[in-house]
C-alpha cells in the first residue's frame, strides 16, 4: 500500500504539523504518542475522532524508541514506505528551488521518486532554504545527514536494523548511518538519497524558537555520550569533532 505519514509527539493536540501540512483526505496518518502519558493518547484520540484517515496510537518514550515505533507501525499497516514528520513544523517549512512552498503531497511524491530512482532505503531533503544550495529537479546520493524532521524510508518489523531504541537524542544521525550501512550491504552503494530541489527551513521549527518540549533535556556530557554510541556503532561513517559538530565520512 502507499506511503503512510508517521508523526511522533509528546505535545498536546492539535499537531502543528497537521495544521500546516494536512495530507489529502485518503492518505493514512499515524499520530504516535509518548507512552509515558496515557492522557496524551486520549486527548489526541478525542481531538482527531472525526478524521477517519488519522489514527492515534500508543508509541514509546525517547527519540530512538519512538523512531522504532514508526518503522513497526508502518510495517503493521503493510505500507510500502513511511514518511516521518516532526510534530512542530509551521507553514513554509519546505521551500522549492523555484521559490514556491510545496504542499506535503508534493514533498512526499518527490521523496518517493528520489528513493525509487536512486534505489536507496532512506531519502530526505536539503538542510537549508537558501536557493544557492538547492538544485534543479535533481535527486542525488549523499553521505551527509538526512534531517529527522522530514524523511521517507522503508518500514520493518525489525527496527533495530535502523535505530537503537535506547537512544535518547541524535536519532537522525543514527538512522543516516544505519541506512547507509544497510544499503551498502543490500543495494551496493552506501549512500542515502536527497531531493536536491527542496529544502527544509529549520529556522521555522518551534524547537528553534525555544518551544521544543518533544526533545528530552540532556546535559552536554549525556549528549556527547549519545554521539559516542553512534560513533562506536558506525566508526567508518562519522567523526565527532566536538560537542556541536559531527562529520560524516564517505
Amino acid at each position: 500500500m502507499e506511503t503512510v505519514v508517521c508523526i511522533p509527539t509528546r505535545r498536546p493536540p492539535p499537531v502543528l504539523t497537521l495544521m500546516s501540512y494536512m495530507p489529502r483526505a485518503d492518505r493514512r496518518i499515524l499520530v504516535i504518542t509518548d507512552s509515558s502519558d496515557l492522557d496524551l493518547l486520549h486527548s489526541h484520540e478525542n481531538h482527531y475522532r472525526n478524521f477517519p484517515n488519522i489514527r492515534v496510537v500508543m508509541g514509546a518514550t525517547g527519540m530512538g524508541a519512538q523512531s522504532a515505533k514508526c518503522y513497526e507501525w508502518a510495517a503493521k499497516l503493510h505500507s510500502k514506505y513511511f514518511f516521518r514528520l516532526d510534530d512542530d513544523l509551521p507553514e513554509k517549512t519546505f521551500v522549492h528551488k523555484d521559490g514556491h512552498f510545496p504542499s506535503i503531497e508534493e514533498v512526499i511524491r518527490e521523496a518517493e521518486k528520489c528513493l525509487v530512482e536512486l534505489k536507496v532505503s532512506l531519502a530526505g531533503f536539503v538542510n537549508s532554504s537558501n536557493p544557492f544550495y538547492l538544485g534543479n529537479h535533481e535527486y542525488r546520493r549523499t553521505y551527509g545527514i538526512i534531517h529527522g524532521g522530514a524523511n521517507l524510508s522503508i518500514p520493518t518489523y525489525e527496527p533495530e536494523k535502523f535505530i537503537d531504541p535506547a537512544l535518547l537524542r541524535c536519532e537522525d544521525i543514527y538512522r543516516t548511518c544505519a541506512h547507509r550501512l544497510w544499503d551498502l550491504n543490500h543495494l551496493g552503494d552506501g549512500r542515502n538519497g536527497r531531493v536536491q530541489h527542496i529544502g527544509i527551513d529549520k529556522r521555522k521549527s518551534t524547537g528553534k524558537q525555544g518551544g521544543n518540549v518533544s526533545t528530552i533535556s540532556l546535559t552536554r556530557e549525556q549528549i556527547l555520550a549519545q554521539r559516542q554510541i553512534i560513533k562506536d556503532r558506525f566508526p567508518n561513517f562519522i567523526s565527532i569533532l566536538d560537542d556541536k559538530k559531527v562529520r560524516f565520512r564517505p
